[in-house]
């Protein structure tokens, strides 16, 4: 079980790396935004379903795979219709923020017992929902820069509960291994 769960934090950093290189992008990219938070969350996708095949094989259920390919289809479809309106992109986004905005706070749900992984998920599940009510609302700014910042902030945000969510996950490890080798 142990290898299982050894690249979890590792996956938790780089989706917080991948949330302030979106949070960037529009900074240095200008019009190429759209294909770059695409990719970004293409990126992310494979690394959140990382982390949910792991989550669902240590018992937690498979809410971050419905996270994963929520992220997958945004990406995809970022990447696929580059040239669609920015509106368009915007209401994919918020759909994308709010329905894994609640997918993580059902994960939190059922991380009770956890006080870090409760707090930090249910933390991240609101900071998606709150991103994608501030990008309907068009507040504080929006446009390219608005998306770039709200995917980096979501993505940061999931990023930080799955390094905190990872120690619970160690534990959960760990825990099998002693019972595995008890009934050797």
């Amino acid at each position: 079980m142990g290898t299982l769960i050894e690249g979890t934090h590792r996956v938790g950093w780089a989706l917080v790396i991948l949330g302030l290189l979106a949070a960037l992008a529009p900074i240095a990219m200008g019009a190429t935004i759209v294909v770059v938070i695409g990719l970004v969350l293409l990126a992310a996708a494979t690394l959140i379903g990382l982390w949910g095949s792991r989550a669902r094989e240590a018992g937690r259920g498979s809410t971050g795979l419905v996270v994963a390919a929520l992220a997958g289809i945004a990406g995809l479809v970022l990447v696929v219709q580059p040239a669609a309106s920015l509106s368009l992109v915007r209401f994919l986004l918020i759909a994308y923020f709010v329905l894994s905005g609640l997918a993580e706070i059902a994960t939190a749900w059922g991380l009770r017992s956890s006080e870090d992984a409760w707090t930090s998920m249910l933390a991240s599940g609101v900071v998606s929902i709150l991103a994608g009510g501030a990008l309907w609302a068009d507040w504080p700014i929006s446009g390219a820069r608005a998306i770039g910042i709200f995917v980096g902030v979501k993505l940061a945000s999931i990023g930080w509960a799955v390094v905190r969510m990872s120690r619970r996950l160690d534990a959960v490890g760990d825990r099998l291994t002693t019972i595995r080798e008890r009934l050797r």
